[in-house]
């Protein structure tokens, strides 16, 4: 089983909780005066039926480049 964090808003799933694009579309949400969504660990076949990607990011692990 793998664990991997995902946002209900966010379009992609990352191996890592403290992953730049995690953080940053959770900062990103804070500078315009919305609320971050809750980071929640699932199931990486969850992530993917809910129709998230592999973050993009070299230094998560679920990068794809």
């Amino acid at each position: 089983m793998t664990i991997v964090f995902i946002t209900e808003k966010g379009d992609c799933w990352h191996t890592r909780r403290d992953c730049h694009g995690l953080v940053g579309g959770q900062m990103s949400s804070e500078s315009v005066g919305r609320e971050p969504r809750a980071i929640d660990e699932v199931e990486l076949s969850a992530a993917v039926a809910a129709g998230k990607k592999a973050c993009g990011v070299t230094t998560c692990a679920g990068a794809t480049s």
